[in-house]
């Protein structure tokens, strides 16, 4: 009989919504034999993983309080509890850990710290350095790593650059929620012909390299014989400076038939009824590690247009249609889908049968076959 092995997952620092997906996706589908899964985390994340026999959350208050809190656990509670618990690995669901246990992989979720662009955006002082912060952590965590798992190609030809040393390495894209393959796709379509609006949707928090802000002083001039409803989901810190900015240029919009909506992060279930609805998927970052919500999107079958940046188009292959901020060529693209759009729903297909190549249950075991190498 194959002895099992005892896999720990610190996700304590798991926060974004694109990291909190993608440990629920590898940890619920988790189907390797002769594995127990050990997640350490905060209750609210350790409450959305399905109940499983060989699954053990682990909770600490000191992972509900603050970045203070959540590094002393890491740095001096953590270690002692993977002894307790005979562990045999580590797996840090991102690279901002400090914990010194060995053997150890990291999963690389977040490229703003690696990415020289991100201190040239407007994001507050107090902002600015939290990403220096997270820049030192992570190059000190990758030095005491035994392998890094990157999401796409792209964030791991950008962080090797930055770091300069080799490491074992494997490239595992996040999956995709089999539910955001809509059935009863007819329904948009149609829907748009009838529609007095031309419905925009866009899910990300509002942030500085998001680029909402960006994104609505190149749509104020655009000439469609319908009124444009944009939605960006997924809220934000509404006290910044750059949320403010982004209120008030939706205030301004208001006479030019574009209304623009904001939402907080809402369920995988809600936001699908929002997309049925929805007429174009709009993903315009400018920094991904993967783009999650953009491969969500992919897989509903409804055009999309992206941001050339970062990889993205990598992520949609060459049926994509791409716009570039510095090209002021936001206004003309959606124009153009808008009066074609016929024409682009055959594309939007080709996108969709592409995101049936992304599934949480290969991630999951790529992912733990990989862990079992270090072991």
């Amino acid at each position: 009989m194959s002895k099992t092995i005892k896999i720990a997952i610190d996700a304590s620092r798991c926060r974004s919504g694109g990291a909190i997906k993608h440990l629920i996706g590898i940890v619920d589908n988790c189907s390797i034999e002769n594995v127990e899964l050990h997640v350490w985390s905060y209750r609210e994340l350790l409450n959305k993983l399905k109940c499983k026999e060989n699954l053990f959350l682990h909770d600490s208050d000191l992972l509900e309080g603050n970045l203070f809190f959540q590094l002393f656990f890491q740095f001096f509670i953590l270690s002692k509890e993977l002894k307790f618990n005979s562990i045999d690995i580590l797996l840090s669901a991102d690279m901002n850990t400090i914990n010194s246990f060995s053997p150890k992989v990291l999963i690389n979720q977040d490229l703003l710290a690696f990415n020289d662009e991100s201190m040239k955006l407007n994001f507050s002082l107090l902002e600015k350095v939290r990403i220096l912060f997270n820049r030192l952590i992570s190059k000190w965590a990758y030095k005491s790593s035994d392998a890094i798992i990157f999401l796409s190609n792209f964030s791991k030809k950008l962080v090797l650059s930055k770091l300069n040393k080799s490491i074992p390495n494997l490239v595992i894209p996040h999956g995709v929620e089999k539910k955001f393959f809509l059935n009863d796709r007819k329904k948009i379509f149609f829907h748009k012909d009838l529609s007095k609006s031309f419905n925009i949707t866009y899910v990300s928090n509002i942030s500085p390299y998001k680029k909402q802000l960006e994104i609505l002083q190149q749509i104020e001039g655009i000439e469609v014989d319908k009124k444009i409803k944009l939605c960006f989901i997924g809220g934000g810190k509404t006290n910044s400076k750059y949320y403010k900015s982004v209120q008030e240029k939706i205030l301004k919009l208001e006479k030019h038939k574009i209304e623009v909506k904001v939402i907080d992060f809402i369920s995988s279930d809600s936001l699908i009824d929002i997309l049925y609805d929805t007429h174009l998927f709009l993903f315009g970052s400018s920094c991904e590690a993967f783009g999650i919500t953009l491969l969500e999107g992919m897989a509903t079958g409804i055009p999309i247009l992206c941001n050339d940046q970062s990889g993205l188009s990598d992520l949609l292959g060459p049926q994509g249609n791409l716009f570039d901020y510095k090209k002021q060529n936001l206004s003309a693209n959606i124009e153009n889908i808008y009066y074609d759009y016929d024409n682009y729903l055959p594309k939007a297909e080709l996108i969709r049968q592409r995101a049936k190549d992304f599934s949480w249950e290969n991630a999951s075991n790529k992912t733990f076959k990989f862990l079992k190498n270090f072991i």
